[in-house]
């Protein structure tokens, strides 16, 4: 008999790789033979439409590479994905244990990086630029579905100031890239109902497969492409046939080991636990509901996104059911699962919902339109239309602002050092030392061990041998149980070597006193038993 905890336990990372390339293959051919389709897609559009799309996205482009901070927020995710994809190129091992997160970001990135080079900041601007297309991405699915340019322009505009996405932009979590690849899903789907070919077909259980490869929410499209199916009143019969069964059936099985991943990591271990130094002790909970509350409250009540939105997609909801009832369902249906989700997990930051606002702004673009369209018929179209565009702008711009303030030196440090170190010790074939080696390994090849294996294991030194300590934010973390830097300081006779202030890095943040270290370790001083 199967044992499903070992299963799902063991370390599936070759075979993920794999068949991320696998997919990513399928999914290329797969646009290469729908080409046509989708440049009639971009070609059905008037100047004047275009004219429109191109100054919301220049606009989104300009605030999310220029105007926003781009620096990690999330520890210690984001170098785990920029050290995932750097292995892709380099076949390096991983810090870690082995890799629990989905593999779909740090595929991309990988990429990314074969082009451009291995950096943070090109996992940034990469993230920055996935920010900016799904605003077109989200103008494309509300007008593949709702067959109305109006509608799908104010979605897009709507969507390109939601401050969440914006700040989330200039980080390398994987939710904005698997925010764009999710729109872009919906759109293959609406296009599979309405063509019914196998080459459509094709394309839409490729993307899903891709997809998922993102986020474990992006298994839900499996089913929801079923659902739509049965709300798009699509003929089982004639198009669930055996051809149809083999194609899903080759793309499950490519997924599944990323699934038993995801599972493990969301599952099986005690993330929870870890994370909230046993304050939580389940991943999952019907209490966890309580401990989300402010993020969902979020999603209507002024407190990360203007109050104007949160009315303009409830109206958007109600008419949507009204005068759109089969896309409303199919956007719902996704919706709900999503909130479900997120809001029995034991964490779930405002970060989760940047799957969300794309199917929440196509609401506010319907809202949006119908409000003008009545407010319209006594103050005039253009007149209404002025005045509803300044009052979402003003309305969103103090949130915008936040967004551009938000700062933390100590990842911004953290995110900028590894480059620097990388080019500071070009020469230099020391050993580093660090508390989390992922930090440096995301961007380095350099030999990092722990300050934990280093102190534990002794490490003797020979006469040639140079290691180098970094004392950075994780040696000023409280919690740990064990501070193992602390121990290096008291154990070992450490020589400055390089300090890192946040003034010579960033001199417009002088009012922030930073620094990091990179210490010599010259011998070793009392005895660590």
């Amino acid at each position: 008999m199967i044992d499903i905890i070992t299963l799902i336990t063991t370390d599936h990372t070759k075979y993920i790789s794999i068949f991320a390339y696998i997919i990513f293959i399928v999914l290329l051919i797969a646009i290469y033979f729908n080409r046509k389709e989708i440049l009639k897609l971009f070609g059905g559009l008037d100047r004047k439409t275009w004219l429109i799309i191109i100054l919301i996205l220049l606009s989104s482009f300009l605030i999310r590479f220029f105007f926003i901070q781009h620096f990690h927020r999330w520890y210690i995710d984001e170098p785990w994905a920029l050290e995932r994809a750097k292995m892709f190129i380099t076949h390096e091992e991983f810090s870690q244990y082995f890799f629990r997160h989905p593999i779909g970001w740090s595929f991309l990135l990988s990429i990314i990086f074969s082009v451009f080079g291995v950096s943070s900041g090109v996992a940034l601007f990469t993230s920055s630029f996935f920010g900016t297309i799904t605003v077109l991405s989200v103008f494309f699915l509300a007008f593949k579905l709702l067959k109305n340019k109006s509608i799908a322009l104010w979605s897009a505009f709507i969507f390109s100031l939601i401050p969440t996405t914006m700040l989330y932009s200039g980080t390398a979590v994987n939710n904005v890239s698997s925010s764009f690849f999710l729109i872009i899903t919906l759109i293959s789907m609406i296009y599979y109902y309405e063509t019914k070919s196998f080459k459509s077909l094709a394309l839409t259980i490729s993307l899903i497969g891709f997809t998922a490869l993102f986020r474990a929410e992006n298994y839900l499209l499996i089913i929801l492409f079923f659902l739509g199916l049965k709300i798009f009143n699509c003929d089982y019969k004639k198009m669930v046939n055996t051809r149809f069964l083999l194609a899903f059936l080759i793309i499950c099985i490519l997924i599944i080991p990323n699934l038993m991943q995801i599972l493990n990591f969301y599952i099986v271990s005690d993330n929870a636990a870890q994370n909230t130094q046993d304050e939580v002790k389940s991943n999952w909970n019907l209490t966890h509901i309580l401990r989300n509350k402010e993020t969902f409250i979020g999603l209507v009540y002024n407190n990360i996104h203007p109050f104007i939105f949160s009315i303009l997609y409830l109206v958007g909801i109600v008419i949507g059911f009204r005068l759109f009832k089969k896309e409303s369902k199919f956007l719902i249906s996704l919706i709900i699962p999503f909130l479900i989700i997120f809001s029995l997990h034991f964490d779930s930051p405002t970060r989760f919902l940047i799957s969300i606002y794309p199917l929440l702004a196509v609401f506010a673009g319907i809202g949006t339109y119908y409000l003008i369209t009545l407010i319209g018929k006594r103050l005039g179209l253009i007149k209404t239309v002025i005045i509803v565009f300044v009052i979402i702008v003003i309305s969103f711009v103090p949130h915008i602002i936040n967004v551009q303030k938000s700062f933390s030196p100590d990842h911004y440090l953290e995110t900028n050092i590894p480059d620097l170190l990388r080019y500071d010790l070009k020469d230099n074939n020391c050993i580093l030392i660090t508390e989390m080696p992922t930090v440096l390994k995301a961007v380095m090849s350099k030999e990092v061990i722990s300050t934990k294996n280093f102190i534990e294991k002794n490490v003797f030194f020979k006469n040639d041998e140079c290691f180098l300590f970094f004392e950075d934010t994780y040696c000023d973390i409280y919690w740990r149980e064990t501070n193992y830097c602390k121990k290096m300081k008291n154990s070992y006779q450490l020589e400055s070597f390089i300090t890192y202030n946040i003034e010579d890095i960033r001199p417009e943040s002088s009012g922030y006193p930073k620094k990091y270290y990179i210490h010599k370790v010259i011998a070793k001083t009392t005895n660590l038993s």
